[in-house]
C-alpha cells in the first residue's frame, strides 16, 4: 500500500556508496592508516553509520500514502464530516503520523499526511513534536482526547508562537489515536500518529457534546479503517 521501493533503495544507495567511496580511498592509500586491517573497520563503520541515517531518514519517517488509499478513507471520512456539517461545526478530518524527520535525527514528530476540509489553512501541513497539543496528549495516553479549544489554557500544549498562530483558528479538536497492525491484520498496541477530527466554528463543543454518541460511533469505525492502512 505504500512506496516503500524507493525507500528501500534509497537505504542501499546510502549504505553502498559511502562504502565504496571509503574502499577506493584506502586502496589508493589516501587514508594513510597505519594498520592493513584498519581500512575494512573504516569501511564498515561508515556503512553502518550511513545505514543507519538512512534507515532513520528514509524507513521510519511517515509512510507515504497511495491515491488509491487517500480516495478510500475521503469516502470512509466523509460519515462523521456530513453529521458535522449537519449540525453547522464547521469539521475537518486530518491524520497525522509519527515520524523521525532528517532535521530532527532520533526525535519523533506527527505532522499531517492526509486531511480534508484543510485546504488554504495554515495547518494544512502541520507538525510538532509528538508530545504537543491534544494529538501529542492521544498518543501519550492512548486513548482518545476532546478538547475545547476556546477555553483552554494553549500555553500547555507546547506549541511555539508560530505553531499556536498556525492553529489559532481551531475551537475543538477530538484526538483518536491509530494502532500499528501486524500481517495478521491484529493490532500490536503500539500508536502510530492520530486522527483529528476538528471544528472551527464558535461552540462547536457544545454541539460535539450533545451528538457526542454519533460522533464517536463514526470516527471509531473510521479509526479502525485507518489503522489497517497505515
Amino acid at each position: 500500500m505504500f512506496k516503500k521501493t524507493k525507500r528501500f533503495l534509497a537505504v542501499v544507495a546510502a549504505v553502498i556508496i559511502p562504502g565504496l567511496a571509503a574502499l577506493w580511498s584506502s586502496i589508493l592509500g589516501k587514508l594513510n592508516l597505519p594498520s592493513p586491517y584498519l581500512p575494512y573497520f573504516y569501511v564498515g563503520t561508515v556503512m553502518c553509520l550511513s545505514g543507519l541515517a538512512a534507515y532513520w531518514t528514509h524507513l521510519k519517517p511517515a509512510r507515504d500514502l497511495e491515491k488509491p488509499v487517500l480516495n478510500f478513507l475521503t469516502i470512509l471520512a466523509e460519515t462523521p464530516l456530513k453529521l458535522g456539517r449537519k449540525h453547522n461545526i464547521s469539521p475537518r478530518i486530518n491524520l497525522m503520523l509519527l515520524c523521525r524527520p532528517w532535521y530532527f535525527v532520533g526525535r519523533k514528530r506527527i505532522k499531517v499526511v492526509w486531511g480534508i476540509g484543510m485546504q488554504n489553512s495554515p495547518d494544512v501541513r502541520f507538525s510538532c513534536k509528538c508530545d504537543r497539543g491534544v494529538a501529542g496528549e492521544a498518543i501519550r495516553t492512548q486513548r482518545p482526547v476532546l478538547a475545547d479549544c476556546e477555553i483552554a489554557d494553549k500555553t500547555k500544549f507546547g506549541f511555539t508562537a508560530a505553531q499556536l498562530e498556525q492553529t489559532s483558528h481551531v475551537t475543538a479538536v477530538w484526538s483518536w489515536p491509530i494502532y500499528e497492525t501486524n500481517t495478521a491484520g491484529e493490532q500490536t498496541g503500539r500508536v502510530v500518529g492520530v486522527v483529528n477530527f476538528d471544528a472551527t466554528r464558535t461552540g462547536a463543543m457544545v454541539k460535539l457534546k450533545q451528538y457526542n454518541d454519533s460522533f464517536e460511533r463514526d470516527l471509531r469505525k473510521l479509526c479502525e479503517v485507518i489503522s489497517t492502512v497505515v
